[in-house]
């Protein structure tokens, strides 16, 4: 007979099966991640993991949704503080994200992975997750001082480059990445803002 949890027992259990789980993917990626070794870490049978999520994939499903809910909060932070969202507040939120933040599982996911996610999980189970374009428009919704007629296919393109520049951080010099990191986040956030000018603190000399 299963082991009956309290709901306060249950959640601290799929909390540290959600944390163990998002440091077996950066360690290993999503493929070679072990639900034996979750559950042995957490002290559960592992028959008892499929008591909390369906699948694997649903399980890391949940580690994103968990991840796209910390952004969320990251998000209505700062509006409720400054009202908005700011460019330097865009500048430092896509860098912690693409560059800084550990617990962003989409870095460690790759696109087989995203591929495996939507041809096992039941129908609608990955559209559960709030899509980058969407997420995107969202932002962009708090954005103060944002030109009106900014392209936002161009945008979501610049954020898919931000994406992929990371994704593939191996085949560039690494002297300069971060460097050509800076450049597309430059290219975005003047599409958004409809500034062409190079940033405040890159300026040297104005004559």
């Amino acid at each position: 007979m299963p082991k009956v949890y309290s709901p306060q027992k249950r959640e601290e259990i799929r909390n540290e099966m959600l944390e163990i789980g998002l440091e077996l993917i950066k360690k290993n990626g999503m493929k070679k991640m072990s639900i034996e070794e979750i559950t042995k870490t957490v002290k559960i049978a592992q028959g008892t993991f499929y008591h909390f999520f369906a699948s694997k994939e649903v399980f890391v499903v949940e580690i994103a949704k968990a991840y796209q809910r910390k952004i969320n909060r990251q998000i209505e932070t700062i509006v409720k503080v400054k009202g908005g969202i700011d460019r330097e507040d865009l500048r430092l939120f896509y860098r912690r994200t693409f560059l800084e933040d550990q617990d962003s599982v989409f870095r460690y996911l790759r696109r087989e992975d995203i591929q495996t996610l939507i041809q096992r999980l039941p129908e609608g189970s990955f559209q559960q997750l709030e899509s980058s374009r969407d997420v995107m428009e969202r932002m962009l919704r708090k954005v103060i001082g944002r030109d009106e007629t900014c392209d936002l296919d161009l945008v979501y393109n610049w954020i898919q480059l931000l994406n992929i520049t990371v994704e593939n951080k191996d085949m560039l010099a690494a002297v300069a990445f971060e460097r050509t990191f800076d450049g597309v986040l430059d290219q975005l956030l003047n599409e958004i803002f409809k500034e062409k000018e190079v940033e405040s603190h890159e300026i040297q000399n104005i004559r």
